[in-house]
């Protein structure tokens, strides 16, 4: 089961915390599609977050995982281009 479907973001966080920094990089920028296809894995990663942020854990982590990830995955060509995405 993934963590969007039981609901608990800790499987994720530990994986996520056992990586360097580097890593957690290169696997955000594995996150963004190809042109054209769908942004499934960038929408899981911020349902993901989401979870985290609401379970107020955990919270410092996060938000430089959303802020590299901002960085990296250049988000607001694809709102902008795309209209706004309910996560």
């Amino acid at each position: 089961m993934s963590c969007i479907e039981t609901g608990d973001a800790e499987p994720y966080l530990s994986l996520m915390k056992s990586f360097g920094v580097a890593t957690v990089e290169s696997e955000l920028r594995c996150l963004e599609p190809e042109p054209g296809s769908a942004p499934d894995l960038l929408l899981a990663f911020l349902r993901v977050t989401k979870m985290a942020l609401r379970a107020r854990r955990d919270y410092e982590l996060v938000q430089s995982y959303l802020s590299l990830f901002l960085k990296v995955c250049s988000i607001h060509s694809r709102i902008s281009s795309s209209g706004i995405i309910d996560i």
